[in-house]
Formats: C-alpha cells, sequence, structure tokens
C-alpha cells in the first residue's frame, strides 16, 4: 500500500477520512427522519422492491423464542409450580429435573403477543422459583469465516465466542461520524443527522436522509452492527444500533468545525449514545476538536478513532488525544499492516482486507487489488484503520460500560498483549483487542484487571513514543467499576524500572499507581507491573526517544567538525538493534532579530530526508506542525525548494528537524549530511585579504590570509574545510594565514577550500560565514604566444591593419597584461590589462 509522505507544511486539509482510497458513490434513496426533527423524509425511497414514503428501521432478528419462558424451581411442589404459571396465564409445555441439585425446569407458553421479559421478571417473584428468563436463542454467525475472518479467534478479535455466549449489543446504540450511513437492510440506523457550520440550527446539525456521496460511513457502520442474517456480513455488535451523523464537506474532506457540531450532540445523554466512532483524522492539532472530545468523554461516552494509515510515528489527531482510544491496524496473518501509524495507538484490531458491506449501486465495487477475492456478493473488501476503529467501537458496544475511562482500560487489560514474532512492538500497542475477553470482564464476579499505561513531558502528543521522563501508571480495577478495595501497592519492573508505589482511587471504581523513570534507554523496550502478592501483572512495551528526537534538540553548532555540520541518519540504524532506530534528529538553533540561516541537506544513503524549521516555544515536533516556519527536501515534501532559507523575524531558539519519510527501517535508512550558516543583518568584522593562494615559495601570494576581528560576547573559530571536512582549525580572533598544510603538517592537495569562521556566545547563539579560498601550487604556463597582423600600418587609419591583436593560451584562470616596450629597450610604451580570464585561449 503506498504510504504519503510527510507533507510539511503544505498539510491543507483540516480532517481526512484514513482510507486507502475513497471511492465516490451514487447513493439513491431517503431515510427516516431523525427522531425529533421535522426533515421530511424522501417520498421515492425503495424499500423491499416498491416505492413507497419513509419506513421504519429493519426489524431485528429476535434474540429469543416468543411466547415461552424457561423458569427454574428449587424444591417447589406441584401446587406452586401451578400458582407459578397462572400468575402469568401461561400453561406448562414440558419441564425436566436437573442431575445437579434437583432443580426443576418447565418451559411455560404465554398468551400470544405477551410481553416475555415482563412475564419473566413477575414469575420470578413467585414462591419456589429459582430462576425466571426467556428462551433465548444462540446463533451462529451467519458470515462464513473465510469471509469474516475478523469475527473468529486469533487473526480475528473473537466476536463470535461473544456472540455466541449471548453479547450482541443489543439496546445500545454506536454514532458513527462519518460520510454518512446509507440505507443498508443490514443495519437498524436509528437516526440520521447532518452537520455543517452552514446548516442555520441552533447545532449546526439537522435531520438527514439516507442518501449519501461516500460510502465510507456505511462501510464502517457494516463492521460494528450488520445484522447477523445470512446476508453480507456480520458486526462485531450485529444487535446494536447505528446513530449517524454525516459531517463531510465538498470533495469528501471532513471540517473540524462539523465534526464538533456532531460531537456536542453526542454529548448530550439525549441522544442515548452509548460509543462514538472516528474513522477520520489528520496531522494537525486542533484545540477546539480536542474540547469538543473532551465533552463526550466527560459524559461517560468512549470515543474510539483511527490511527492513521502513514505507517510513521507521526500522530493523528483526534485519535492522539488524551482519553481517546487510538486503534492501529492487523492482517489477517496476526501482524501489524505497513500502513498502520503508531505515533498514538492504544489496540489493534483487524484493518487490512477485512470485509465490509456496500449495497448496490453504492459505486465501484471492485476489491482492493491487493486483498483476495471475495466470493459473497455485496461484500467489499478494503483495508485501513478506518476499518479497524469500527470492529473496536463495535467491541465496546457488546457490555454496558458506563464511564469511557474504564471502557478504555478494560479494553487494553483484556487485549492479546503478545505481538508478532519478530515485530516492532510499539505498533501492536497493548494488543489484538479480544471482544469475548472483554465481554466476559463486565460479568458479575469476574476478576480485578490491570493494565499499564506511558504519558509522555506535558506538551507532547498523549500516548505518544515515550521519551526520557516518561510515566508509567497501573491501573487497577473490576471493567463493571465494582472494584471497592484499594488493592495495596504496584510493584513496576523492566523499562519502569523495579519501583514501587501505592494505588490511590482516581474514580470509577479505578485504582492507581504512578512511577516516574527519568533516565530511559533509547529503544523499545518492556515494562511491567504487579499487584503485589497477586498473580496479575500488566506489561506495557515503549519505543523511547532519543535526547535529539524531541524538544529541547541539541545544539546545532558542536565541537570540531560538528561546528558546521552534521552527519548523522534517521530511520533505522542498520544492524538490527531496535535501540539504533531513530526518528527525528532534532537541533536547536539560537537566531537573532534578523539572523538569516542556510542550511543544505545532501543524502548520504537509503530515502531521501528533509528538514523542518519550527519557531520558538516548540516542545513537540511531531504533533505541533502548526509551528512550521520553513522547510526543505524540495516538492514531494511539500516545500518550495531542496534548501532552507530563513530570516528569523525575533530572536529566540528555533527547532531544526531533520527527518526521512514512512517507509520501515533498513541500513543506512536516511543518512544525511546537514551543512549550515548563520549571518546576522548587520554583518561581521571578517575580511578575507587573500582568497587564492599559491604557497610555492616564489614570494607572491604564498598565503591564504583573513582577518576575524573580535565581538563582544562571542568566542571566534576558523576552520578551512574540503567540503564539509575540516582540515585547518585557527581557534581565536585575530589575524589569519594558511599556507597549505593541515592540522598535522602535511601538505594538502590543490584545489577549492572554504573558510568557515564560526562566532558562537555562551547563550548558544552561532553565527558562521563561509567563504571560498583556492590552494594552487603549480605555477602558470603561458604558450603560443601571437600577435596578429604582423606588422601592422596603424597610419594613415585607412582601415587596413590599423590595430594588432595580442593572444595566448593560458594553463589557468587569472588577469591578462600585456605590455608593448620600444624596439630594442626597455622602455614601455603601452601596457593593455584584461579583467579575469578564464584559462585557455585569450
Amino acid at each position: 500500500m503506498h504510504r504519503p509522505t510527510r507533507a510539511v507544511p503544505a498539510w491543507a486539509v483540516l480532517a481526512a477520512l484514513l482510507v486507502a482510497a475513497a471511492v465516490p458513490a451514487r447513493a439513491a434513496g431517503g431515510g427516516a427522519p431523525d427522531r425529533g426533527s421535522t426533515a421530511t423524509p424522501d417520498a421515492g425511497r425503495v424499500v423491499g422492491g416498491v416505492r413507497g414514503g419513509a419506513s421504519s428501521p429493519p426489524a431485528r432478528r429476535a434474540r429469543y423464542a416468543p411466547g415461552r419462558l424457561l423458569v427454574g424451581f428449587a424444591g417447589a411442589a406441584a401446587p406452586a409450580r401451578r400458582a407459578a404459571a397462572a400468575a402469568v396465564n401461561a400453561r406448562t409445555v414440558t419441564g425436566w429435573t436437573g442431575r445437579a441439585g434437583g432443580t426443576r425446569t418447565q418451559v411455560l407458553a404465554l398468551d400470544p403477543g405477551a410481553d416475555v421479559r415482563a412475564a419473566a421478571r413477575r414469575v420470578a417473584t413467585q414462591p419456589g422459583v429459582a430462576f425466571a428468563e426467556p428462551d433465548w436463542i444462540r446463533r451462529v454467525d451467519s458470515c462464513a469465516p473465510s469471509v469474516c475472518w475478523h469475527l473468529g479467534p486469533g487473526p480475528g478479535v473473537r466476536a463470535t465466542a461473544a456472540h455466541t455466549a449471548g453479547h450482541t449489543g443489543a439496546g445500545r446504540t454506536v454514532a458513527v461520524i462519518d460520510t454518512g450511513v446509507g440505507d443498508l437492510g443490514d443495519l437498524d440506523v436509528s437516526s440520521r443527522r447532518y452537520c455543517s457550520p452552514f446548516v442555520h440550527t441552533a447545532s449546526h446539525c439537522r435531520g438527514a436522509s439516507a442518501a449519501v456521496a461516500i460510502s465510507h460511513g456505511t462501510e464502517v457502520a457494516s463492521l460494528v452492527a450488520a445484522a447477523d442474517d445470512n446476508t453480507g456480513i456480520t458486526g462485531v455488535a450485529p444487535d446494536a444500533a447505528i446513530a449517524s451523523w454525516r459531517v463531510d464537506g465538498a470533495g469528501g474532506g471532513i471540517p473540524v468545525s462539523a465534526e464538533i457540531a456532531a460531537l456536542e450532540e453526542v454529548a448530550n445523554p439525549a441522544r442515548g449514545v452509548d460509543v462514538v466512532n472516528l474513522s477520520l483524522g489528520g496531522p494537525e492539532r486542533s484545540a477546539a476538536e480536542q474540547a469538543a472530545v473532551d465533552d463526550v468523554l466527560a459524559a461517560g461516552v468512549p470515543v474510539v478513532a483511527s490511527a492513521g494509515n502513514e505507517g510513521s510515528y507521526l500522530p493523528e489527531y483526534p485519535a492522539a488525544y488524551h482519553g481517546v482510544i487510538a486503534v492501529g491496524a492487523s492482517t489477517d496473518s496476526g501482524g501489524i499492516a505497513d500502513f498502520s501509524s503508531y505515533g498514538k495507538v492504544d489496540v489493534v484490531a483487524p484493518g487490512e482486507c477485512v470485509p465490509v458491506a456496500r449495497r448496490p449501486g453504492s459505486g465501484d465495487q471492485r476489491q482492493r487489488p491487493d486483498c483476495p477475492a471475495d466470493p459473497n456478493g455485496g461484500v467489499h473488501l478494503d483495508s485501513g484503520t478506518s476499518f479497524a476503529a469500527p470492529i473496536v467501537a463495535g467491541t465496546l458496544a457488546l457490555a454496558a460500560t458506563g464511564d469511557a475511562r474504564r471502557a478504555r482500560l478494560a479494553l487494553e487489560a483484556t487485549a492479546d498483549a503478545d505481538p508478532p514474532a519478530g515485530a516492532d512492538a510499539k505498533p501492536w500497542a497493548h494488543g489484538l483487542v479480544d471482544a469475548a475477553a472483554f465481554a466476559d470482564a463486565h460479568e458479575p464476579g469476574a476478576p480485578t484487571l490491570l493494565t499499564l499505561e506511558t504519558r509522555g513531558p506535558p506538551g507532547t502528543a498523549d500516548g505518544q513514543l515515550a521519551h526520557p521522563g516518561t510515566t508509567f501508571t497501573a491501573f487497577a480495577f473490576k471493567a463493571d467499576g465494582s472494584l471497592a478495595a484499594n488493592p495495596g501497592t504496584a510493584d513496576f519492573g523492566g523499562a519502569a524500572g523495579g519501583g514501587s508505589g501505592a494505588f490511590a482511587a482516581s474514580g470509577g471504581g479505578v485504582y492507581a499507581s504512578t512511577v516516574a523513570r527519568p533516565d530511559l534507554a533509547a529503544g523499545t523496550r518492556q515494562a511491567d507491573a504487579t499487584i503485589r502478592g497477586t498473580a496479575t501483572t500488566a506489561t506495557d512495551t515503549v519505543r523511547v526517544l532519543r535526547h535529539d528526537d524531541q524538544a529541547p534538540g541539541v545544539p546545532l553548532s558542536g565541537a570540531g567538525d560538528d561546528a558546521w555540520r552534521q552527519v548523522d541518519g534517521v530511520q533505522g540504524g542498520g544492524d538490527g538493534d531496535p535501540a539504533d532506530d531513530d526518528l527525528d534528529d532534532v537541533y536547536a538553533v539560537a537566531l537573532g532579530a534578523g539572523d538569516r540561516l542556510d542550511a543544505t541537506l545532501t543524502r548520504r544513503s537509503g530515502v531521501q530526508v528533509a528538514a523542518v524549521l519550527f519557531s520558538p516555544g516548540t516542545s513537540d515536533v511531531l504533533g505541533q506542525p502548526e509551528r512550521v516556519v520553513a522547510c526543505s527536501g524540495g516538492l514531494r515534501f511539500g516545500c518550495p525548494s531542496v534548501g532552507l532559507h530563513f530570516v528569523a523575524p525575533a530572536r529566540g531558539t528555533y527547532l531544526l528537524d531533520v527527518y526521512a519519510p514512512a517507509g520501515g527501517f533498513g541500513p543506512g535508512a536516511g543518512g544525511y549530511r546537514l551543512t549550515w550558516t548563520v549571518r546576522n543583518r548587520v554583518g561581521l568584522p571578517l575580511t578575507v585579504t587573500v582568497a587564492a593562494c599559491s604557497p610555492n615559495g616564489d614570494g607572491v601570494r604564498d598565503r591564504c590570509a583573513w582577518d576575524a576581528r573580535a565581538v563582544a560576547g562571542f568566542a571566534v573559530s576558523s576552520f578551512v574545510t574540503r567540503g564539509a571536512v575540516a582540515v585547518l582549525h585557527r581557534p581565536g580572533a585575530g589575524s589569519h594565514r594558511w599556507d597549505g598544510r593541515d592540522d598535522q603538517g602535511d601538505q594538502l592537495g590543490d584545489g577549492a577550500y572554504w573558510l568557515r569562521v564560526l562566532y558562537r556566545s555562551v547563550s548558544g547563539r552561532a553565527l558562521l560565514r563561509a567563504f571560498p579560498v583556492v590552494l594552487d601550487r603549480r605555477p602558470p604556463r603561458i604558450a603560443d604566444p601571437a600577435a596578429a597582423p604582423n606588422p601592422f600600418e596603424p597610419l594613415p587609419r585607412d582601415g587596413d591593419r590599423d590595430r594588432v591583436t595580442f593572444a595566448i593560451t593560458s594553463s589557468e584562470a587569472g588577469r591578462l597584461r600585456v605590455v608593448v616596450y620600444r624596439s630594442a629597450s626597455t622602455v614601455a610604451v603601452r601596457h593593455l590589462v584584461g579583467g579575469p580570464l578564464p584559462a585557455g585561449r585569450q
């Protein structure tokens, strides 16, 4: 799958669908208006092949047999059993006595149309009744395992096992904020809304029809709740309802303003939403979007978002906000999809070649070329973290979570935490979602759960790659919030380091224990936590950032050869050691107002690299792209030029971030040389008195020379370099000369060199100027002198042979001087001087 490079700073869309390809769809028909709306339904909608008006949502298959009860009696005599049946006007159909405990179970038939659940509640109160319940219907998912592999055991999420145990999402509603959910018979769509800042209502949303322009939202919704009805696919929560908020604008992009309008409606408890799915995202952090997400989380509603399809460490928003469940994509072979981003990821779910439902006529029905052919009509295989997220949203709908944070923690604690063999553990995060284990964790009497999360320093994207200084927090809880006793103490090990801390109540029946480790070493490392005295263990694998991967960066001006250039590589050390894998190299550049920074990046190996410059005050180069003020790398990186050129409008420390595009690790990937200069507005007191020297002992230009006068508060160093490699260092201000030898006294070859003079202050500001110098010991050679016409006749100036032209061949560039002497004397009568001329015939 193609993964676009990191386009900086030419990001133009506030939010984009996280899909490999958005296929336009022609949708016909309308749908029932939203509850409470005044929208008129489309009268041309086709219902069951017959044109008619608005219809009610499609009927769901019954979860229990109509008109029947199963009633258990504990030691009750026949009169008591008959009285229990008479209480609901029922008759006994059959019965049997269990082998264990002697409980007798009877099947009671109710009157036609009776409320089965109400009857069960009434019978349960009768004397001698041990239990009363509907005659539940068990089903095997109708979707073939070869198609709906994502519902089965690993590499699936074990949703089929959850369904068999009776967890199907009945009574719960999942909000799909997307491109709208079309008219698909497999879906129970309880409401449809359209949101835009141009909708003139109090909430900027109104009732909508089922007509959609893009099928993305319909496909996402099918993964959540497609019915188990022998057609199409089966959703993870097949008995859940879908509430659709359509937020796409022209061209399929999703304005954050429309998304916010939908989120604010979802946060209203009157909407009855249990889970929110956001299969959308973009690289820009939005304070307005984050505030709307926080409102939903504060209402107790979990928010699920796709982690991104860049295959890189860059965070995508809203997935990267604190509290949002960020979902990466796994494959049908149990690995991580190569496009799955992990700037922030909490869990993974199937996202490569997963089956989605498309109604006929909704656009291109062809398979993705990298997915196997699908034999099932109405099913399309698609890839993207957009499709992993709704699988997680459906999983959350299998249980009554009641608390957004506890739902996220329970999802992490019950996931399959073991990453694929040989895989980078960071994209795997807390693991592959396990729907059956998540649902079981909410059953009465379920054991205490433990999970471990990491947080970076303030100002970084939440859940992003861990910095030195990362905080590890162990959470102990029961999924249903019933943990009432403090579990005691957490013991931390691995990357979290052997510390311990007491648990403390943190709300919602959750207890937290935190330890900070400021001395983490770079690389992928596992941390673990245990509840002291129990066998309950949680692990978390983090990739820790190097010291030069983030703010505050490392000095751009180093010692020796690093005074004017940096030679390094990003995204791969090439030796298989994860500790050598790099993300970004971030350099701190102290600039004064008016200083001009010029930087050139040269690829030494691997993929091409680029650089972006961030304004002062940047704390997170992976999460604050809006602070980019200049960039390099050319148009493929969204930059106007290959080099970076910037004049600072104000004094401050700017961050220069060198990075390689997404594409995985490999030997020498992203090797580069960064060469830079900074000059100030008023100029430095520098004079190069001899820029071309010929140290051949003839006393003429035997030494190159320059004068670097002192500036208060700055230390001065001069370097002669061949390319970017130093051959001579002269510390201090004053006049300096160079005779063509290096620091060891060895004679250097003739050719072009650079003189680099560095002024560096104690505050870190560095001013560097570069001048070309030429070393040339070879004496010039003059050959083939000629004068023509010779003789010449300047009198009587008749136009014939009035002038003579002199010519020579020179071995090197220089000035040509011709002196005319009186014959047989040393008396010069004319000096003819030419300007700088190249080598060759002149």
